[in-house]
């Protein structure tokens, strides 16, 4: 069974807002709504640009796209995608938050518990998540994004009588929308270009393990080479070893032979009859 929020012990008081946008922006504006929530504001959430929550979208899903970069509309993140989220935040800036998953079983942390972090606490129910805050409920999908519906004000009714207030309304909402554009091609530019020092960063290692290759080839070859050059040492060593032998074998055979010829000279000179 579910925590009631009312009188739960990590957002009390707060109730469970499902998150508007698509079935995957629901996970960052989930995390936005908890993590830009305070007791004070009991309205609904603001995505103008500029906001608290609007901020805390736009930096989500600017990690999002950096560390997980999932773009399938209907793709649902998952428990894991949102603390590899929470955790890119936490290296990134200094607020730390400590992500909080809601079960209906119970309700857990998903990551290493920092008691110094503010708490997140986040569910999934109907394939969208929810996040508790202290938001009024007005913050639930219209089957467009919170984002293109603030644009959406400032578009001219096809009804309007009034041409030249139509036109300005179209210029201020080209103008916002312009700026939107200009914002997330800051962000996605900047992405580019850490992506690009990490790539070059890649290719410097990799240019680094191959040297060591190559020098570690060069040194099997040497070894290779003092090997060889033992083993015909080795022979060498052995058939002087086998001549030394055969050497000495000759020198055994010649003493054989000399000593009864020796014996028997001697022999005879002791029997001869010498003169004097």
């Amino acid at each position: 069974m579910s925590i009631d929020p009312n009188t739960n012990d990590y957002v009390p008081g707060g109730t469970y807002v499902c998150a508007p946008g698509n079935t995957r922006e629901s996970g960052t504006y989930a995390l936005a709504m908890a993590m830009a929530t305070h007791k004070e504001n009991t309205g609904p959430p603001d995505w103008s640009p500029d906001t608290l929550e609007r901020r805390y979208y736009d930096a989500l899903e600017a990690l999002q796209a950096q560390y997980i970069g999932y773009e399938d509309k209907n793709y649902l993140l998952t428990e894991g995608d949102l603390v590899d989220i929470i955790r890119s935040w936490s290296k990134r800036y200094r607020d730390k938050y400590q992500l909080y998953i809601d079960d209906y079983a119970d309700i857990y942390t998903a990551d290493e518990f920092d008691p110094s972090a503010k708490i997140v606490l986040v569910r999934c129910i109907n394939n969208r998540w929810e996040a508790c805050c202290y938001f009024d409920g007005a913050g639930k999908t219209t089957g467009i994004s919170p984002v293109d519906q603030v644009a959406a004000r400032y578009m001219p009714s096809k009804s309007s009588a009034d041409k030249n207030q139509a036109q300005t309304q179209e210029n201020a909402a080209h103008k916002d929308t312009t700026n939107n554009v200009n914002g997330m091609s800051e962000a996605v530019n900047a992405i580019l270009s850490r992506m690009e020092e990490r790539c070059a960063s890649m290719e410097t290692h990799l240019d680094t393990f191959e040297k060591h290759i190559n020098t570690l080839e060069g040194l099997c070859v040497a070894l290779h080479k003092h090997i060889n050059l033992l083993e015909e040492a080795g022979q060498t060593l052995k058939r002087s070893i086998n001549n030394v032998e055969s050497d000495s074998g000759s020198v055994n055979e010649s003493e054989n032979v000399l000593t009864p010829n020796t014996l028997r000279a001697v022999s005879d000179a002791d029997s001869a009859d010498f003169p004097w």
